[in-house]
């Protein structure tokens, strides 16, 4: 499929279900993904009567990045579109990580988004990257919840996050911004190979022959993982024997007969409904609550502020 606007249109009508006057929000780092995201929809919701923010993160990671912000912001007033600069202060990013700047980068924007009642919160990530994402948390190790990487649409607490390029490759996108004359920039960490995604990049760049095997996995896994969630579901519904407001009462016997993953799914699902969906658990954390209850001494432990307390063959989580 060719990244026209009206091929656009017609993803955005699929995915993409709003109020009457939509007021929606985009990030933009000022590169293509963003800028060629951010001149579509701004056409697409002036024709159905919406009203678009373009949000600037300044990371100060780099000495030209607030430049780099304000260019942007030039340009997007250029193309008529409202936007906002939002600046991470620099004591927050003192490592220097990239990890670190993306998250930052997303506070911000959620925090802008919630707290001016804005639901709807774009993002330009493309086909590459999800290939990209697919690549690195495979070579990490990640389970299934993990390799399947970035989606259309997430809920982040009170903002809906849409991605709608996941379908297009940068290629078609550079080659949208040429015909189009759009203006962007180059990020320098693209091309610096102390983070991993750049070394990953590369590496892709050079071995193109490798990229139709790994897009084969990457397909695999996103057309059986409703299946595997479907699965694990049903298998909560088993295990479960009692849910209060504060506590949960699971069989912790049928538990220790699954597969380690499934298990780990189990218990963070369990946690999740106990602490609510965001807060963010780790496989490694909870693979050690279950290794450390699986002892049969074993009978308590404290993790994520809940009470794990088995009692025979059943295991309660109980939140402080």
């Amino acid at each position: 499929m060719k990244l026209t606007l009206s091929n656009f249109n017609l993803i955005l009508k699929k995915i993409f279900l709003h109020e009457n006057k939509p007021h929606v929000a985009i990030g933009v780092s000022g590169g293509p993904d963003s800028i060629a995201l951010t001149y579509m929809l701004s056409k697409y919701l002036k024709q159905n009567n919406g009203n678009l923010i373009a949000l600037v993160v300044d990371h100060q990671m780099r000495k030209q990045s607030a430049e780099e912000a304000k260019n942007t912001a030039n340009y997007l007033k250029e193309i008529r579109v409202n936007c906002k600069i939002l600046k991470i202060p620099s004591n927050n990013l003192e490592k220097g990580k990239m990890s670190d700047a993306r998250s930052f980068r997303f506070k911000k924007l959620f925090d802008y988004c919630k707290k001016n009642k804005i639901f709807h919160l774009f993002l330009g990530h493309h086909h590459d990257d999800n290939i990209e994402t697919f690549l690195l948390r495979k070579t990490a190790g990640s389970n299934l919840e993990g390799l399947n990487c970035i989606n259309e649409i997430t809920i982040n607490g009170d903002v809906q996050v849409i991605r709608p390029f996941l379908k297009f490759t940068k290629n078609q996108i550079l080659k949208f911004n040429h015909e189009n004359n759009l203006k962007y920039i180059n990020d320098p960490t693209n091309k610096n190979f102390k983070y991993t995604r750049s070394i990953i990049r590369k590496y892709l760049s050079d071995n193109k022959k490798v990229i139709p095997d790994i897009e084969k996995e990457f397909i695999i896994v996103k057309k059986y993982y409703s299946d595997y969630k479907k699965m694990v579901f049903k298998l909560l519904n088993i295990l479960v024997l009692d849910i209060k407001s504060k506590t949960i009462i699971i069989d912790f016997l049928k538990i220790q007969k699954l597969n380690p993953e499934i298990q780990i799914k189990i218990f963070d699902l369990s946690i999740k409904f106990l602490k609510g969906s965001n807060i963010a658990t780790r496989a490694k954390k909870t693979a050690n609550i279950i290794n450390f209850l699986e002892n049969p001494r074993s009978r308590y432990f404290k993790s994520y502020d809940i009470n794990f307390e088995k009692s025979g063959t059943f295991l309660s989580l109980t939140l402080n």
